[in-house]
């Protein structure tokens, strides 16, 4: 009985112990979390954050990150790039934090420190430490930042804040935030990859050459919520607005946001309903401005509009435009109609175009010819009879033609101008020979090519999508430096086919290609149409209409939808 009694109390010591030690929020060396749905997280002693693996949805991926928990949509403040399902994170005491995939590969660990690692602690404050047996912080995740800071964290000379892809997708983006030395905090582009071409859209202005004695060393956001840089004597330069409602009653967080805009939230820490996060401050002010003629455009992508809403930007595509991606409202939009320069040898211009007036539009690049002085309506003929104009301006009896793709479009009152779309009118027949049917002797060609996708596993597949891809780029790139010294066509012999091509050389996929050791060719109709389609997307003329290999491997396991793309030139009339 006394035995029974002794370990009853042992249990019990035990498990408090284990209680104790899960409420404030201390992690044994050892502990170890796994990426899958019923994973519980590791809780700060409030449980206002936790770190963990999130579930990301829409590909089946999860995300080592710290969190807000008691928010509905479990806002990320720090994360490792996405993983997969069965991946794992364990708290070594020689490594730290190590993240394996499920094969056991080392893919990201904590390095920087030295000494051993005693346990790990959720803070409160949304910061992950390590410490050693003398309880001494030996590393924290607000050293090592993603996209956004929270109070008690500080940046230093050097620090770095990188954009997502989008709000979804936590892979590197296109902007990032860096604090330099000379005491500015600057905003730039991201060249991917890296060409050393990054383009400044915001400075602080912060430095001081005149007074090096006293220079901006630190980016402070304290415990009251506010923003500001420090100077060695103590002053300070307010960044965020100092009229805050209290810490106790708000969260606050500073995000680059994927669009380049550098933004300061809050969020009441008790609401009911769907309460979201409000904007409070923003820089720049006007991203769709301040991103004029930047290299890889604005915060949308080519032939959209942006425009500013709450001081965040909104992108659209034109009229007779619509997105390449219908998932990504920042991506792309691609025209509804196809232009080729010889169809206006079988009908005049204005039997097959016609154009949509808009007002106070406007894409800064794109321009290839100004004509001055000119009317509107001698702007608007000058565009439809060339067969190179996509959109043309009229402003200030100037007219400027553009041809796709446009870049860095918005909306711009100030301008007075007005606008021509040009697009094809609907009752005349699409003469482009990317459309046309392929000729008898190229018939045999498609059954090859076609053959060779669906004989082949998607391994392979991958690898030789991947490879005409970057092909691409390098004969993309000579082409483009040889074609201002040869105004002439495509410069190459090979036959490239559009998708409709293939589609109507094999009677809409439907017509058996052949049969062979592995039977009937043609047995899955929807894997062929779907190579072919990843194929066309690949060899597109304009850089910004290709996808990413990332968005090729998703393409080819079915995660993304696979469009109809587009003929692959708009030279393809000359061939």
């Amino acid at each position: 009985m006394a035995s029974a009694s002794f370990r009853l109390s042992l249990f019990i010591s035990m498990f408090s112990v284990c209680v104790l030690a899960q409420n404030d929020g201390s992690l044994a060396v050892g502990s170890t979390l796994t990426a899958k749905e019923a994973s519980s997280p590791w809780l700060s002693p409030s449980g206002d954050f936790a770190f963990g693996f999130l579930h990301l949805q829409e590909n089946d991926m999860f995300l080592l990150s710290i969190w807000y928990d008691k928010i509905p949509d479990k806002t990320v403040a720090w994360y490792v790039n996405p993983v997969p399902r069965g991946s794992s994170v364990v708290l070594d005491a020689q490594t730290g934090l190590v993240l394996r995939d499920p094969g056991g590969v080392t893919l990201w660990r904590t390095d920087g420190f030295s000494g051993a690692v005693n346990h790990g602690f959720m803070n409160d404050t949304g910061n992950f430490i390590l410490k050693d047996r003398n309880y001494t912080w030996i590393w924290e995740s607000f050293g090592f930042a993603s996209d956004t800071i929270l109070p008690l964290q500080e940046l230093v000379y050097g620090s770095v804040l990188n954009s997502r892809q989008s709000e979804s997708n936590f892979t590197r983006g296109r902007f990032y935030l860096r604090f330099l030395d000379d005491g500015n905090l600057v905003l730039r582009t991201n060249s991917l990859p890296s060409s050393g071409n990054d383009t400044e859209y915001y400075n602080s202005h912060t430095s001081d050459p005149k007074n090096s004695s006293d220079p901006v060393y630190r980016v402070i956001f304290n415990s009251t919520g506010s923003l500001y840089m420090l100077k060695k004597s103590n002053q300070t330069i307010q960044l965020t607005p100092l009229s805050v409602r209290s810490a106790s009653e708000y969260y606050y967080r500073a995000k680059l946001d994927f669009d380049g805009v550098f933004t300061y939230y809050s969020h009441p820490r008790n609401f009911t309903g769907n309460s979201t996060w409000t904007v409070l401050w923003a820089v720049p002010e006007d991203i769709c401005s301040d991103l004029d003629g930047v290299p890889g455009g604005g915060p949308c992508g080519s032939n959209s509009i942006c425009s500013l809403v709450d001081r965040k930007p909104v992108c659209e595509c034109p009229k007779g435009y619509t997105l390449l991606d219908p998932y990504d409202k920042y991506g792309s939009c691609m025209p509804n109609f196809n232009q080729s320069c010889g169809d206006v040898e079988r009908l005049s211009a204005e039997d097959l175009y016609d154009t949509w007036v808009a007002s106070d539009l406007y894409w800064p690049k794109s321009d290839y010819e100004e004509i001055s002085p000119s009317t509107e309506t001698g702007c608007r003929k000058a565009c439809l009879e060339d067969c190179l104009c996509a959109v043309a301006i009229s402003r200030n009896n100037s007219c400027w033609k553009k041809k796709l793709p446009l870049s860095s479009g918005r909306i711009a009152t100030n301008l007075s101008s007005k606008v021509f779309l040009k697009y094809r009118k609907s009752d005349v027949a699409l003469q482009n020979p990317c459309l046309q049917g392929p000729k008898s002797k190229d018939r045999g060609t498609l059954i090859l090519v076609e053959s060779v996708f669906l004989g082949s596993s998607l391994l392979l597949n991958i690898l030789f999508i991947g490879a005409a891809c970057f092909g691409f780029q390098v004969i993309y790139q000579k082409r483009k430096s040889n074609f201002h010294l040869h105004n002439e066509a495509v410069e190459t012999n090979l036959r490239i086919f559009s998708y409709k091509e293939l589609a109507k050389a094999t009677n809409h996929f439907e017509e058996e290609l052949g049969r062979g050791s592995f039977g009937i060719v043609l047995e899955d109709r929807k894997k062929l149409q779907k190579f072919v389609m990843i194929g066309i997307w690949c060899i597109q003329e304009d850089p910004s209409l290709r996808p990413t290999m990332r968005k090729v491997s998703h393409m080819l396991e079915g995660i993304v939808e696979v469009m109809v793309p587009p003929c692959p030139s708009p030279f393809f009339s000359t061939i």
